[in-house]
């Protein structure tokens, strides 16, 4: 194999040849980046044969010819430099990018003027390749970029990444979209320039509650359904709520039900045939259309089957998906201190009469069960249940303790009915 090195000028007529023992000629090129070539040339003296190097001009161009096969690669010139070495020789080293790759820079800086939009720019990109369209693209603010040379379609779409803080998602199908948050419909938030090895979470605080379930959707992706949230608008029995963080996922709230808080229909409430996470906004069906006629702004809360307010819901598909991961907080005030009590979360095992491992019960008639509702569980995935209908009917434990030394005691106590003790 032997490559002929010609010399084009701007019009891409061929102007002169080199050989092989006339100059040394290398290509180089990294896959989605760059792909230049170094031609280094020797000036002949006055009297041992022509200057080719008055070629060598910006804007002239490298071909290079495969004997072998008669492919060939054309390469720009775009930095001829002299050097004269101690000898006296004078060696012209000249480099060049890649025709189709300088082409390529040219028409983007032509059609993607500063101040365009991101879709505009990404559309366009894309008009370069084939069997890859535009997806969705949710960044709307239109961008600057600085044209430093963009090399591939690749590098490109990755300074538009850059200059609009968003993450890229390319489908089986080859559609490329742009989105603020990647990731959210699964129940995570992937940050720009991060990844799920990457993310750290820091957390400032002064009350913790651990009793949190995912909902999937939303930055950020927790939303308390127990709030009030507000109709954006309705058509029949079918509401479109006035943002994206209500529906977890599809038809996790079917079967529940709609309470209105404000409006014509204040205090009542419609059971849920369907319901749908959207980008923008959510969905959510009513079995009945709702007369007098709910309108935009009017307020509701989702509740269970019974009518009581829902807090969290867990993510079924997300759960599926990716599982569940518990975890331990621990206070650093108490970081040497040491827990006496046995099985203080009561979420252990529990016997055949329904009393939890370590604990005694107290007073006769006292029925015990492992509680497992989530509404009343403050730690782990149960609690101890307790129903009394007298005084000191309920459970103890007995601890060792020392003199001289100080002591901490505290307890979460839902009361479903009547009054309780906390007795030391």
């Amino acid at each position: 194999m032997a490559i002929v090195v010609e010399i084009l000028n701007a019009a891409g007529t061929k102007v002169a040849q080199l050989g092989e023992r006339e100059c040394g000629c290398s290509t180089r090129r990294v896959i989605n980046a760059e792909w230049m070539v170094t031609l280094s040339y020797p000036v002949p003296p006055a009297d041992a044969g022509d200057d080719k190097s008055i070629y060598f001009l910006q804007g002239y161009k490298i071909r290079l010819l495969d004997t072998a096969d008669s492919t060939t690669r054309t390469f720009i010139i775009s930095k001829p430099v002299s050097e004269r070495k101690e000898s006296g020789a004078i060696i012209k080293t000249v480099s060049g990018d890649h025709a189709s790759i300088v082409e390529f820079n040219s028409r983007v800086m032509t059609a993607c003027k500063r101040g365009v939009t991101p879709s505009t720019v990404l559309a366009y990109l894309l008009g370069f390749t084939t069997g890859y369209t535009s997806g969705t693209v949710e960044p709307t603010a239109k961008m600057d970029i600085r044209y430093l040379g963009w090399e591939t379609i690749q590098s490109a779409i990755q300074k538009v990444l850059v200059a609009t803080g968003a993450e890229m998602d390319v489908t089986s199908a080859g559609a490329v979209s742009l989105y603020t948050r990647l990731g959210s419909d699964n129940g995570v938030c992937v940050l720009v320039g991060k990844n799920i090895d990457a993310i750290k979470n820091t957390l400032y605080f002064n009350k913790i509650v651990n009793k949190v379930y995912g909902v999937g959707g939303g930055q950020p992706v927790l939303t308390i359904a127990g709030a009030r949230h507000v109709v954006g608008s309705i058509t029949g029995g079918v509401i479109t709520v006035l943002g994206n963080k209500v529906v977890p996922e599809n038809d996790s709230w079917n079967t529940y039900k709609v309470k209105f808080q404000t409006g014509a229909q204040t205090g009542n409430s419609f059971t849920i045939n369907d319901c749908a996470h959207g980008t923008t906004s959510d969905s959510i069906t009513l079995a009945s259309t709702p007369s007098p006629a709910v309108v935009a702004g009017d307020k509701f809360s989702i509740t269970d089957s019974g009518g009581v307010e829902v807090n969290f819901i867990r993510a079924g598909a997300s759960i599926a998906t990716t599982g569940t991961i518990e975890g331990v907080f621990t206070d650093s005030k108490y970081t040497n201190a040491t827990n006496l009590v046995e099985c203080p979360a009561l979420d252990g095992t529990y016997d055949g009469s329904g009393l939890c491992e370590k604990w005694t019960q107290e007073g006769g008639g006292t029925v015990l069960a492992a509680e497992t509702n989530p509404a009343y569980v403050q730690y782990g995935t149960k609690s101890q249940k307790v129903t009394g209908s007298a005084n000191a009917q309920g459970l103890s434990q007995i601890l060792g303790v020392t003199s001289g030394n100080y002591y901490s005691c505290s307890a979460w106590v839902y009361i479903a009915s009547g009054t309780v003790k906390f007795q030391i």
